[in-house]
């Protein structure tokens, strides 16, 4: 059924365009529009869409355009694109409304847990990687606190031990933070989570949501490295970048050829999925 799939890419950075390449070479017959990394796309989005099932990157659409290096507007997707599914990733309940005016759905590739797990994975593994490219210090022997204990909170907080870090985890969860005591594992409650910044040498958060006043990364030592993992406007607002260093979108630029494969792999999967459950 792979080759009976006829796609067309819209958008997104180098991610998009090893996406874009993974579906040819699975022999696809594929196309993109304004993707990073490809210049021989089409020219029109009414080029690209027509009679194609369309992929938007992960995320998909921020500030009513579609991410990536050119301005394309989410409306003028679905305004060109026919009746039927647009797959992506983390849909807003406005894209969503957008969409469903226009007779299309919209699915989720997060929702696979397979892709959104490999997806924290790349996430932790560059975060480790900008930590260890800008501090002096290695990170065997220091301290980490980890905010957060979702899908990359976790993945993070075990990459951390295992290198050596005597590592925190700042979470909410009673039960998680039982298991996490049983495994000797430090944790810290949200509470007094800006009394405890002073501590540690490397702060990541992983919460897309104020998990502290903006002034409270002030508590953190001068030489402590802070990063911010979530989506804007981040975990200790938009407006620090004197002391937070923004991490958005990791996968993307850490490692764009792998997190671009599985973004095709998991939309390959879903609109196979779609067809057997019509069939």
């Amino acid at each position: 059924m792979e080759n009976d799939i006829k796609a067309a890419v819209i958008g997104g950075d180098l991610r998009m365009s090893y996406a874009y390449r993974r579906l040819l070479s699975k022999g696809l017959d594929a196309v993109c529009f304004k993707t990073e990394g490809e210049s021989g796309g089409c020219s029109r989005i009414e080029d690209a869409v027509g009679g194609r099932t369309l992929l938007l990157p992960v995320p998909a659409v921020r500030d009513g355009a579609v991410t990536g290096p050119h301005a394309i507007p989410f409306a003028d997707v679905v305004g060109a694109a026919e009746r039927g599914t647009i797959y992506g990733g983390g849909f807003s309940p406005r894209d969503i409304y957008t969409a469903s005016d226009h007779g299309i759905r919209l699915k989720d590739l997060l929702s696979d847990e397979r892709l959104a797990a490999k997806n924290a994975a790349l996430t932790a593994e560059g975060a480790i990687f900008e930590a260890m490219k800008r501090s002096r210090a290695s990170v065997w022997g220091s301290s980490a606190l980890v905010i957060g204990f979702g899908r990359i909170g976790k993945l993070l907080a075990h990459m951390l031990s295992a290198l050596g870090a005597d590592t925190s985890v700042c979470l909410r969860n009673e039960k998680d933070a039982a298991l996490l005591d049983a495994r000797r594992v430090k944790t810290i409650s949200f509470d007094r989570l800006e009394r405890e910044m002073c501590g540690f040498d490397f702060i990541f958060n992983t919460v897309p949501q104020k998990v502290a006043s903006s002034a409270a990364v002030d508590n953190a030592k001068k030489d402590a490295l802070v990063f911010d993992l979530a989506s804007p406007p981040g975990g200790f607002g938009p407006d620090r970048a004197d002391r937070v260093i923004y991490l958005p979108g990791v996968p993307g630029k850490y490692a764009p050829k792998t997190a671009g494969e599985l973004i095709a792999d998991a939309f390959i999967a879903a609109v196979k999925e779609d067809g057997r459950e019509r069939s």
